[in-house]
């Protein structure tokens, strides 16, 4: 008996020392140079079973929407595809919200967030460290969002709220300005919570 208490419990031991070096692995592989913290979507729990959408419309339901832009309702659709790019926007009273997705092309969704925040950045100005990208859990590598105040004394030349997330070889971008009326936080939150939704059905 003492010996299978024993036997036991070194395999519990086991046993944590191989989730706790787990967890430190994943802590040295996701590391990010940039000091924000990560934000985690409240609904990127996936339901089962996983339905894929077949276009980006397909992505969010309104009820989705009206959840994370209160103005919402109403709001028209409008489905766009060129250049292998397949497009969604939607309009309304809350303002605009385009998602586009195309193949995966090499390029991290953290690459395309960088890419996106150039165009709303002085060019003069190649440093990009007054862009605070967050990354964005529960969704895959790489996630990764920016929400940024019009500010020309640090460079920034327009309101952005931007979203790059994939799945299975796609990737998804998402930009508004629906949330310019939240506080930065929230608006991140608010993002990320429409990430999720479509992450499910990515």
């Amino acid at each position: 008996m003492r010996i299978a208490r024993t036997t036991a419990s070194r395999r519990r031991r086991a046993r944590h020392g191989l989730v706790t070096l787990l967890l430190a692995v994943c802590l040295v592989a996701c590391a990010d140079s940039q000091p924000e913290a990560a934000v985690t979507a409240p609904a990127a729990r996936t339901p089962a079973p996983r339905q894929i959408a077949s276009t980006p419309c397909e992505l969010i339901t309104r009820d989705e929407l009206r959840k994370v832009f209160p103005l919402a309702e109403g709001a028209r659709q409008e489905q766009h595809d060129a250049f292998g790019i397949a497009s969604c926007e939607w309009n309304g009273e809350f303002g605009r919200l385009l998602v586009q997705q195309w193949p995966s092309k090499g390029h991290t969704p953290r690459q395309e967030v960088r890419d996106l925040a150039r165009g709303f950045t002085d060019g003069s100005e190649p440093d990009l460290d007054r862009v605070r990208l967050v990354p964005v859990e529960g969704m895959g590598h790489y996630a990764t969002a920016v929400v940024e105040r019009r500010d020309p004394d640090r460079g920034v030349l327009a309101d952005m709220a931007v979203l790059s997330i994939s799945r299975d070889g796609k990737t998804l971008v998402f930009l508004t300005d629906g949330l310019d009326e939240f506080e930065r936080d929230e608006a991140l939150k608010r993002l990320s919570l429409l990430g999720g939704y479509a992450y499910q059905r990515l």
